[in-house]
């Protein structure tokens, strides 16, 4: 198909910009056979209703055709679908499972996300999980903890917002050595 058959949703609310889009491109650049898992669906006159960002990373790729398979047609949609498609694609609706992530999946997969958005990922065994933030606007931290031993079971969080305790954890996190050899150099 080619590329210029296809064309931008111009209401689209979504955007990617900076680091994302660069690992966007790179993950389109290395692992194209994503396309396939997962196509660009398009209308009948082309327009994209989900894969805006891949749509516009294959342009500066320089992609002027693409093979057939990474495009879907969403034909039998009714307007009110299409629409509530274009939303319902963009909505994470999953939740991360920091067990199995940590303790199932390939760190070496996992750090140059993590150090591509200098972020974190500690997992401790008491089922406490914390996540701490600065924006341009405030700074953050989300901290949770689930009593498995209740039933059913239940989960406090506490969201603050203030720059210390932001600073607080970062230096906290910061000073953890790893438990891996080669992490401790």
């Amino acid at each position: 198909m080619k590329m210029k058959d296809i064309h931008i949703n111009p209401k689209n609310p979504r955007y990617i910009k900076d680091d994302r889009y660069l690992l966007l491109k790179k993950n389109l650049k290395e692992f194209p056979k994503m396309m396939k898992l997962r196509p660009i669906i398009i209308d009948d006159s082309g327009m994209i209703l989900g894969g805006n960002m891949r749509y516009l990373a294959m342009i500066d790729l320089g992609y002027k055709e693409i093979p057939e398979g990474w495009v879907k047609k969403a034909s039998d949609l009714t307007k009110e679908e299409r629409e509530k498609f274009k939303i319902l694609d963009n909505v994470p609706f999953g939740n991360w499972d920091f067990d199995i992530l940590a303790n199932e999946w390939d760190i070496d997969l996992l750090k140059p996300i993590i150090k591509k958005y200098k972020g974190r990922f500690v997992i401790f065994r008491n089922h406490a999980k914390i996540i701490a933030g600065i924006g341009n606007k405030f700074a953050f931290a989300v901290e949770s903890s689930a009593n498995i031993n209740t039933n059913p079971r239940t989960e406090n969080n506490c969201l603050t917002i203030a720059k210390g305790i932001y600073k607080f954890y970062k230096e906290y996190y910061d000073s953890i050595i790893s438990f891996e050899k080669k992490e401790r150099g």
